[in-house]
């Protein structure tokens, strides 16, 4: 039988070109891929159990998998019952996925973007044999790279400001004041906004002498509330600042720095569209969703297409990334600032953007693509499968 992966398209059209970028690289080294379509599940689900008996799968990858999670009636988990290995890599904080973490099969493996990320899952899912560090890769449009008098946008902002959910925080749903318990932890965390959610809230929930685990709903409420804050901060920052910037995405109507006259305000766009746009941008601003020593794609995306990349800083870029190849900002206001002023240098210095483009794309188009992630999963793990 000719060996086989499985891999994943969902709803979520990022997480489906991450998917195919790694198809690249397998069918380049003779494996066979089975595309399993999560939006129709029922018929995926019918289609794979034929498949496998005639074909050899060495693995499923999946990006924030809840599909590994899938049990029997008696409540034994349907692919360790056919003997798959499941690698699942989360690109989001695990707390976002505590009931599928808590069912994962006993030959599976959760890769995750950011180094607090593995800790977390080790600590808190012990049952998972395997946890790993897998930073995004990035990915590169076809086509010419545009050069600085080409590029029509001047800072490009991808991403939306997504509100906090509504949430029931009264004492009647929790037993406790969850509601001062979660304002004393955002107001914690905008003044030490280095630390992370599951830190902040575990040191408040000892106090309060409550479970980490009846909590965690709270923390991905805290998260987006704390993201929301900040993301804003940062894009009032840099619009007021006068410099001319382009933003796609969802949220911001009620922003009062919104209709400034330097501020383009696109929808909602393709993944295919959001790299042309980085392809004709100058400036590549990136926040981060609250990963304190981690990766995203879009910091890589913007090198391989040419784009100067401006985003938070943390450990692991502190360590990855070479000196030169981008521009680093902190979550402290004067530091906004000082980014502010050091990207509209940028924008009247053309040397100095072609040097750390160049730099950075000579970095990332060595190793940081979803290619070279697929690589390093098919070496160092379909190897002891």
């Amino acid at each position: 039988m000719p060996n086989s992966i499985v891999l994943f398209h969902t709803e979520l059209n990022t997480l489906s070109l991450f998917s195919d970028q790694m198809k690249i690289y397998f069918e380049k080294h003779g494996y066979e891929i089975y595309i399993y379509d999560l939006e129709d599940s029922v018929r995926s689900m019918g289609l794979l159990y034929a498949y496998i008996q005639t074909h050899k799968v060495v693995a499923m990858i999946g990006f924030n998998s809840k599909v590994f999670g899938a049990q029997t009636p008696s409540g034994v988990n349907i692919w360790e019952t056919l003997r798959i290995p499941c690698i699942n890599i989360l690109v989001d904080h695990p707390y976002w996925y505590h009931d599928i973490l808590s069912k994962m099969p006993g030959n599976s493996v959760v890769l995750c973007v950011d180094m607090n990320h593995m800790n977390y899952v080790s600590t808190h899912y012990p049952q998972i044999p395997i946890v790993g560090f897998l930073p995004h890769g990035g990915t590169q449009s076809a086509g010419h790279r545009k050069n600085f008098s080409e590029r029509n946008i001047d800072v490009l902002y991808v991403g939306s400001l997504y509100a906090p959910q509504n949430i029931d925080l009264s004492k009647q749903r929790w037993g406790f004041d969850a509601e001062k318990l979660v304002a004393k932890c955002i107001e914690h965390l905008k003044t030490h906004p280095t630390e992370t959610v599951e830190d902040t809230l575990l040191q408040y929930c000892q106090q309060a002498a409550e479970s980490w685990t009846d909590c965690i709903p709270l923390a991905v409420y805290m998260e987006r509330s704390i993201s929301f804050f900040f993301r804003n901060k940062l894009l009032s920052t840099v619009a007021k600042s006068g410099l001319k910037m382009q933003i796609y995405g969802a949220g911001y109507e009620n922003c009062d720095w919104i209709a400034l006259p330097n501020v383009t305000l696109g929808g909602m766009i393709s993944p295919e569209s959001v790299l042309d746009k980085i392809g004709d941008c100058k400036i590549l601003l990136n926040t981060m969703p609250w990963f304190k020593n981690g990766s995203h794609e879009r910091v890589f995306n913007g090198m391989l297409n040419g784009a100067v990349v401006v985003t938070e800083q943390n450990p692991y870029f502190e360590d990855t990334l070479p000196e030169g190849t981008w521009v680093k900002y902190s979550l402290e206001e004067d530091s906004l600032f000082r980014m502010c002023r050091e990207v509209g240098e940028l924008l009247d210095d053309e040397e100095s953007w072609n040097q750390i483009t160049a730099k950075a794309y000579e970095f990332a188009s060595k190793g940081q693509t979803w290619e070279r992630r697929a690589e390093e999963i098919a070496q160092e793990l379909l190897a002891i499968f």
